[in-house]
């Protein structure tokens, strides 16, 4: 959420931003530190990219087919 400075309704100058997570289950929100916006970001990047798959969970030291 960013606040802004607004002159006869118009938003020009940015005062603040505060960083938040909503589940969009239930709306329960919380707040979440700057430093882990671009962490988080780049998680959710990574798993909506096309062809991308969780790491099965396998014992040993199986390799991947080549």
């Amino acid at each position: 959420m960013v606040t802004k400075f607004t002159l006869f309704f118009v938003p020009l100058i940015p005062l603040s931003t505060k960083h938040s997570l909503q589940c969009t289950w239930c709306g329960t929100e919380s707040s979440i530190a700057a430093q882990q916006v671009d962490e988080l970001l780049g998680r959710a990047q990574a798993e909506n990219m096309p062809g991308w798959q969780q790491p099965a969970a396998t014992g040993g030291d199986k390799q991947w087919p080549a």
